[in-house]
């Protein structure tokens, strides 16, 4: 069960303060986008002695927090048999202490690997922040296979602003050429959210949007002559609006894009945005496409079947310019 110090963390106001339905429903709101916990029912209020004091009192509901996917079996490619799948394993508030481990493992084809494992401490070192930890390694195609390792520091405002601050060191060693770079990047993410249920939202809007800096250095040998950047920095926005039609019919509709804008060489390969599969462009391969530049915009209408489900249809609209060197664009 979760230790009650984790939820009073969420909650907008302290003993003592002035009575603030306005402060409580947001502490309902954000106990309610834990990822462990649901909101059982209303609060309830009781007096507190014979003075004019209350208690308010939170009714909890606890979360299944271990969640599992996966999948596997053979893909013939090339006359090969091929094995492929994807395992996803999350152990979320361990001990009740809102700490969670992680592991994401996908083999989409022969030439394509992804492995990453995160680690999250909440309210580290009794701060107002999360920290968690990252390792990953992508092989992609036969194009490269990054390395990664990065840490971030995340926090959560009220009236729905959250933010997050990531420092990451990657190496990458292209499969075509000879070389090798090693980046050393910042990142900086805010969001702001207002809808009504953080998994299943029938009203509100989401907006998003991330900056990130790298700084990299290419080792190359001297018969190869290469155009590469030693200083990049991209950034994206993400707009999401949900519109309650009726009590089980929901429009959303969501706009978005990404880009480089600023680099001082030929961006390789293994700094694009890589398109395709069920979160961005469905409907085509995971991570199909590389974009420099992206806009991807969505129609979804939504039939609600209950809390956490739905049944939905989609359009999913993309415009992406390839390379920086690319005279006309892709859409679908």
């Amino acid at each position: 069960r979760t230790r009650p110090g984790m939820i009073e963390r969420k909650l907008a106001y302290r003993p003592g303060e002035l009575f603030s339905e306005a402060k409580i429903l947001e502490s309902e709101r954000r106990i309610e986008r834990m990822a462990y916990v649901d909101i059982g029912a209303p609060y309830d209020i009781e007096a507190f002695a014979e003075g004019e004091s209350l208690y308010i009192v939170h009714n909890i509901t606890e979360q299944p927090s271990t969640r599992f996917d996966g999948a596997g079996g053979l893909a013939s490619m090339q006359w090969k048999e091929t094995f492929v799948g994807r395992i996803n394993i999350e152990f979320g508030d361990i001990l009740g202490t809102g700490r969670a481990f992680d592991l994401n493992w996908n083999r989409k084809d022969r030439w394509s690997n992804e492995l990453s494992i995160g680690y999250l401490e909440p309210y580290a070192l009794g701060s107002l922040f999360d920290l968690k930890f990252e390792l990953s390694q992508i092989d992609q195609d036969t194009l490269f296979v990054r390395s990664a390792v990065g840490a971030g520091l995340m926090w959560e405002f009220q009236s729905g602003l959250a933010g997050a601050v990531w420092l990451g060191v990657e190496r990458i060693i292209p499969e075509r050429e000879a070389g090798l770079s090693t980046t050393r990047s910042a990142r900086g993410e805010f969001a702001f959210d207002r809808t009504d249920e953080p998994g299943n939202p029938q009203t509100g809007y989401v907006i998003s949007s991330n900056a990130a800096y790298k700084r990299r250095s290419n080792f190359l040998p001297d018969s190869v002559a290469l155009d590469l950047p030693t200083k990049l920095t991209s950034a994206g926005l993400r707009m999401q609006y949900f519109l309650g039609i009726s009590r089980r019919f929901v429009m959303a509709l969501a706009a978005g894009g990404w880009g480089i804008i600023d680099s001082d060489g030929h961006v390789p390969a293994d700094e694009l945005f890589y398109l395709g599969g069920f979160e961005n462009l469905r409907g085509y391969a995971e991570r199909r496409f590389p974009a420099y530049r992206y806009f991807l915009g969505t129609v979804e209408p939504r039939i609600l079947t209950g809390k956490d489900g739905r049944v939905y249809a989609f359009v999913d609209l993309a415009q992406i310019k390839g390379s920086q060197t690319s005279s006309f664009d892709y859409k679908f």
